[in-house]
């Protein structure tokens, strides 16, 4: 039989099901049944293309995590406690084993060599991608739930899988990493690629850079527990020069569409708030990080600016604050509660960024038209030019907003790289002033993805332009610079006034995570794993209540697991750290 795509297949067997049927209720013996295809009968392209839509499905339900603890996102619940339930992460499990690597295991025992069938010939692009992939899942696994089911997770024999250490599955990783390196440098112009890949192109240069930049995270997070080994095999990587260095190799699932039709198209985040109204809320602390939390001094006078992806981050659907306890119930407070430091955000900024504060479990009063939703980067949405009106009175209104959906999943970036090395040169090098630099890079590489996300949906004219100039960026790179060299006063919270330039390396480190959390908008992965390593940055908005309970040092292990797996033991608590968190008990709040 010919070979072909699963797809095609699956259209013809159906429709030989139904002319069948139609004319007597007994299918032949020889016909395959659709519905449990085997794997000589799924095209690897196939399996690949899926592969892609699971690895970007999975990093959407994971970010969410690490986004709301990090408090870029509000995170909904009373206490650490009861903000999630076992339940809550079923999907990202199930995304994990189900989809990912069950696909990238099949894709690797398809593309083995094996010269007896030619179906099953050793592809050594299939074989590096597919590891590259499963090896992010792994790290990220380890870093969300700690010790996880791997060496015997896939033995259909036993569905009772016990755990392995973390450790050991980074170390399997790892191990993936390298020999997809090692494929990588097999491929040649006789290797079959696949005509669709959505992060490279079918590029093997790219994926291996991407393979080494995995494994330069690898010996960051690892930092503190293998802290010599990680300099010296990061000191190697850099002097290797193979990572990703350019904003054109970014790590990104970019095709998002404009169709609602089965498969729907757009970006997750865009379709959820830009359908009908809003479905999430942006944390009153992260908009204030980005809207007011840095000054500069000009003549011995402190000058608040802005930071330029603010209006790209955040689409306003009123420029204007509530005083409507209807729509917002602490819009009468007259003071934030006493445990909050001064200058912390709370209730709801100025300008109408509208979101809620670190652990808020009040209902949803009718405000989906009113606060702050995703704005262009990286959801696809709306550009914020002041307009202040509901996503159903802009121009276009709902899925014709902005760029219309078609946003991208900011896996690994450039950017992020460079905040990597800058924490590598400060923390590891000692060398305050090489990773100054290379934060200032980092810095107007973020800045620049951007504000040239889609130029297209941006003002040709008007004041908003000078929000995002060279002369804006200037003016916020030297407030950062000043930052850096000054450290800040004892009780300092960002909008705090500068002194001598006397920082210390830790205040350092804490300009620097600062600069790399406002830079990883849509990326909890990363955000939540840095703060879990140098408890930066400091200050982070505390929950409304005094005694919300324990930080996340790890998630709770899934309902799917504990409850269907009976080696499976579910964690005592909040504090059970995974095996690269070294830091002391109450190091993140």
């Amino acid at each position: 039989m010919k070979k072909t795509t699963i797809s095609n297949f699956a259209k013809g067997a159906i429709l030989s099901v139904i002319l069948i049927m139609g004319n007597s209720c007994k299918l032949e013996d020889d016909l395959v049944n659709p519905s449990s295809l085997t794997t000589d009968q799924a095209g690897n392209e196939f399996i690949f293309n899926g592969l892609q839509l699971n690895m970007a499905g999975f990093f959407i339900t994971a970010t969410q995590f690490g986004m709301d603890n990090t408090r870029m996102l509000a995170m909904f619940g009373a206490t650490y406690e009861n903000a999630y339930t076992a339940n809550s992460f079923n999907a990202l499990w199930f995304s994990a084993y189900s989809d990912i690597m069950v696909n990238a295991n099949l894709l690797l025992e398809k593309t083995a060599e094996d010269p007896a069938t030619p179906e099953l010939e050793y592809n050594a692009f299939y074989q590096g991608t597919s590891k590259v992939m499963k090896a992010y899942v792994l790290m990220t696994m380890v870093d969300y739930f700690g010790d996880i089911p791997y060496s015997q997770a896939f033995n259909t024999l036993d569905f009772n899988a016990p755990v392995d250490s973390g450790e050991d599955v980074y170390q399997d990783a790892l191990a993936l990493l390298d020999d997809a390196i090692a494929d990588f440098d097999l491929v040649d112009a006789t290797t079959v690629k696949p005509t669709k890949d959505q992060f490279y192109n079918a590029d093997e240069a790219l994926w291996r850079k991407l393979a080494k930049t995995l494994k330069f995270k690898f010996y960051l997070q690892t930092r503190l527990v293998t802290d010599v080994a990680s300099e010296a095999a990061m000191d190697a990587l850099l002097l290797e020069g193979d990572m990703i260095s350019d904003r054109s190799e970014d790590f990104v699932f970019r095709s998002f569409g404009n169709s609602q039709s089965n498969p729907n198209t757009y970006h997750p985040w865009f379709y959820g708030n830009y359908l009908t109204s809003a479905n999430q809320y942006m944390s009153n602390s992260y908009m204030k990080e980005l809207f007011d939390a840095k000054s500069y001094v000009d003549d011995g006078t402190p000058v608040t600016i802005r930071d330029p992806r603010v209006r790209f981050y955040f689409y306003r659907q009123t420029t204007s604050p509530t005083t409507d306890v209807n729509e917002l119930t602490c819009s009468s407070a007259t003071s934030p509660p006493p445990h909050y430091p001064a200058g912390t955000a709370y209730c709801q900024l100025p300008n109408g960024y509208w979101g809620r504060d670190h652990l808020n479990f009040e209902g949803t009063p009718p405000d989906g038209l009113r606060r702050t939703i995703y704005g262009l980067y990286p959801a696809g949405g709306a550009f914020d030019a002041s307009q202040g009106v509901g996503v159903d009175e802009l121009e276009p209104a709902h899925l014709g907003a902005g760029a219309k959906g078609k946003g991208i999943v900011p896996i690994m970036l450039y950017s992020y790289v460079l905040f990597m090395q800058a924490e590598y040169e400060l923390v590891m090098k000692s060398d305050p002033v090489a990773a100054n630099a290379t934060m200032m890079a980092a810095i107007d590489e973020s800045i620049g993805k951007v504000i040239a996300f889609d130029p297209s949906v941006l003002p040709t004219s008007g004041a908003v332009l000078n929000t995002f100039n060279p002369t804006a960026i200037s003016n916020y790179k030297a407030a950062v610079q000043l930052r850096y060299d000054a450290g800040y006063e004892t009780d300092y919270f960002p909008g705090g006034t500068p002194v001598a330039a006397n920082a210390t390396a830790d205040e350092k480190l804490d300009v620097l995570i600062h600069e790399y959390w406002v830079a990883l908008w849509g990326n909890g992965v990363e955000a939540y794993n840095t703060v879990r390593r140098t408890g930066k940055p400091g200050n982070l908005q505390p929950a409304l209540a005094l005694n919300p309970g324990q930080f996340y040092r790890s998630f709770t292990y899934p309902a799917v697991f504990v409850i269907r797996n009976s080696s499976a033991t579910q964690k005592p608590d909040n504090t059970v750290k995974v095996f690269w968190d070294t830091n002391p008990a109450g190091f993140v709040k």
